[in-house]
């Protein structure tokens, strides 16, 4: 860098300019710190060798050599990829492919004694590292050599289920996890279901869910439900428990939240899922009670979906509830005023200016103001609604008794809901919409999309925001109910006319692709058991779609082809055109190409 003498920088930067001498005792130290790694790398190197050829001619020593492999404990000697170790690739291929068939001679050979480490707060390592390396030989085989994964025997994979779920392992595993799943033959699946079951029963591990977990296994399920209804169990374990049900099965969560006596105990483990999946029920009882009895459940309530009926009675019970001195800022109380803004601005949204002003009566002159900002807002949306400019796209959001000419009957409903199917269709593809309905990006590993009920949930808020109130859309209305029974059929979806003496209503019916009813329920649900019990004409058959390439590799479906699926749905509506008519449409959730 050449600068003048009179350079502001000129001082600064003096060490930059000329030649500048190397410290010869600190070039010497990083020399020998080299060479020592060298030679470490050399020894360790050996001993890998030394390790293979003892497991040669004695394969249950073979675990010692997967150790080795690892360049010290606090580093790799947990990475269930033996590939991916740091002396790996140090190996000729032969030395490699001598790794693996010893390893693979070493689970035949070995029987694991995890009962005898299970439970241990101290675990010796030469007691269960044999285990752990075998696990991660298989969890290597299902990713590098599922060939000879394939040809474990039913007894060898039966005694490495529990080792394979107790191991010790680095973040990442599922994917593989996921291979041995799909390798394992019906013995070994059995055995790591068993295993996996173990597992959430003990309260001493944190782990509830193994990734090789079949969340479908009915079974499984009701362990899980089990442990969310246990009293004697930690809290925060039933907590886990009904988390896992309310994402994986919320109808299971559902049933045993409204079995689950909420005055006693811990309440608030039925009550945030009512809050979550069928807030109705649990604003309702609040109702009744005059007070909010699970206050930790405020923060789960989703106030988007209650009932428009139930909005202004709650507001009032908010308002009570928000007069409470509170203490302690972490009160669970302290979610009242959050949750009241987003009722009240709900019911602006809605238009609701009548309800709005029927709560200020007994109000301070500071929530009087409060309450008038909403009303402000519900006079503009009401107007909005009752005069907004009437485009093709908005003729059905305007349809009632002074033009029901539009939609005057189911068959003008089911077209009107197609094209709404339509703009549903590009809003999924064109602004990202499938990112709502997808845990992870379309594609990517572990990636899948929402269960069925919660992409149908998402559906009928999609088609509320644009046509409700003059067309509601509701989950699960009961088709039929028989005498000394619990409950009846529940449709997946209605959608209903409003404002008019005429009703028209539509049924849909819906499946995710992978579903094994998919081919029979058009004409078994929908058809048999919703349309003719309720003597109507008109449904929806709806497939939730993801292209093959994005399915997660735990979906079997033979369909591959959506055009061809769709033929031959509409196949089967027209074999049914004298009983009803049902329009199918194929809803692609995939997400961009």
């Amino acid at each position: 860098m050449d600068l003048s003498s009179d350079h502001p920088a000129f001082e600064a930067t003096q060490g930059l300019r000329g030649v500048c001498a190397l410290d010869p005792d600190l070039a010497a130290a990083g020399r020998e710190m080299v060479q020592a790694e060298g030679a470490k790398d050399a020894e360790r190197i050996e001993e890998v060798r030394r390790r293979i050829n003892a497991a040669d001619g004695e394969a249950v020593e073979w675990w010692r050599a997967a150790v080795a492999l690892a360049d010290h404990p606090g580093e790799e000697l947990f990475s269930f990829d033996l590939t991916e170790r740091k002396y790996w690739h140090a190996l000729t291929l032969d030395e490699q492919q001598g790794v693996v068939g010893s390893g693979v001679a070493f689970l035949r050979q070995w029987t694991p004694k995890v009962d005898e480490w299970v439970g241990l707060e101290s675990k010796p390592l030469d007691l269960v590292l044999p285990d752990w390396s075998g696990a991660h030989l298989i969890l290597t085989l299902a990713s590098h050599r599922p060939d000879l994964l394939r040809n474990l025997p039913d007894g060898d994979w039966q005694k490495w289920a529990p080792a394979m779920v107790r191991a010790v392992l680095r973040d990442g595993a599922r994917g593989a996890f996921q291979k041995v799943r799909e390798i394992a033959p019906e013995a070994g699946q059995a055995a790591i279901d068993l295993a996996v079951i173990d597992l959430a029963r003990d309260t001493s591990s944190t782990t509830l869910v193994h990734p090789l977990a079949e969340l479908g296994n009915p079974r499984f399920v009701e362990v899980i439900a089990s442990i969310a209804l246990a009293d004697d169990l930690p809290v925060d374990r039933r907590k886990q428990a009904m988390g896992v049900l309310e994402k994986n099965h919320p109808e299971k969560a559902l049933e045993l939240a409204e079995r689950m006596p909420r005055l006693s105990g811990e309440p608030w483990l039925a009550s945030r899922v009512l809050a979550a999946l069928k807030p109705d029920i649990l604003v309702g009882a609040w109702l009744g009670a005059g007070a909010i009895t699970e206050p930790q459940a405020l923060v789960d309530l989703q106030v988007t979906e209650l009932a428009l009926e139930l909005l202004q009675p709650f507001a009032g019970l908010l308002f009570e509830e928000s007069q409470v001195p509170q203490d302690d800022e972490e009160s669970p109380f302290s979610s009242v005023g959050s949750v009241l803004h987003r009722v009240l601005q709900c019911l602006a949204e809605a238009g609701m200016t009548s309800s709005l002003e029927s709560l200020l009566s007994g109000r301070s002159p500071e929530e009087a103001d409060y309450l008038r900002h909403f009303m402000q807002d519900s006079r503009i949306r009401a107007a909005e609604l009752a005069h907004g400019p009437i485009t093709p796209t908005d003729l059905i959001r305007l349809a009632s008794d002074a033009d029901a000419r539009i939609v005057r009957d189911e068959a003008g409903l089911a077209a009107a809901l197609m094209e709404e199917l339509d703009r549903i269709q590009r809003y999924l593809v064109d602004q990202d919409g499938f990112k709502e309905i997808w845990n992870g990006y379309p594609g990517q590993a572990n990636a899948a999309p929402e269960a069925e009920d919660i992409i149908s949930d998402w559906l009928v808020r999609r088609i509320n925001e644009r046509l409700k109130p003059h067309l509601v859309a509701d989950r699960e209305l009961q088709a039929t109910h028989h005498k000394g029974a619990g409950t009846g059929r529940r449709m997946d979806i209605t959608v209903t006319r409003t404002g008019s003496g005429t009703e028209a209503r539509v049924i849909f019916e819906a499946k995710r692709v992978e579903h094994p009813d998919l081919m029979t329920a058009l004409r078994n649900q929908l058809v048999d058991q919703y349309l003719k019990p309720l003597g109507l004409s008109r449904g929806i058959y709806i497939v939730y779609w993801v292209n093959a390439t994005k399915r997660p590799e735990t979906w079997k479906s033979t369909h591959d082809d959506r055009a061809a699926l769709r033929v031959r749905l509409e196949a089967q509506a027209a074999q049914l055109a004298s009983q009803a008519t049902v329009d199918v449409y194929v809803l692609d959730i995939s997400g961009p190409d």
